[in-house]
């Protein structure tokens, strides 16, 4: 059974989880749901962590949705670095947990290509 971790924070079975939160010992369709509407990643049970191609289209989808809605700006210099990839602090504050710069760039990496 799979595990996923929340990037925002939902309202399950009547319980709200906040970002962070692990849901554990899910069906591989409840994970799979959760993971597609990009408000969970997927976690690799062997090693307890997200794993990268999951965690960036997740935060790849959260980052989207920012740019669209105008919560990251791209000329604002505190969410943005000179070499135009978001801040991790900024992205941090948009999913609720602090990305590394690995993760940050395979996720903009998606956001850049499907512009």
């Amino acid at each position: 059974m799979p595990d996923v971790k929340l990037t925002v924070t939902a309202e399950i079975g009547g319980a709200w989880y906040g970002p962070g939160w692990v849901l554990r010992d899910l069906s591989v369709d409840e994970a799979d749901v959760l993971v597609s509407r990009g408000v969970a990643v997927a976690r690799d049970a062997g090693s307890n962590q997200e794993t990268l191609p999951n965690l960036a289209a997740g935060l790849a989808q959260a980052i989207s949705a920012a740019l669209a809605d105008g919560r990251l700006d791209p000329k604002n210099p505190d969410q943005f670095t000179t070499s135009g990839a978001p801040e991790v602090k900024a992205l941090a504050a948009l999913a609720g947990f602090r990305p590394s710069a690995k993760e940050r760039d395979a996720a903009w990496a998606l956001v850049r290509v499907a512009d």
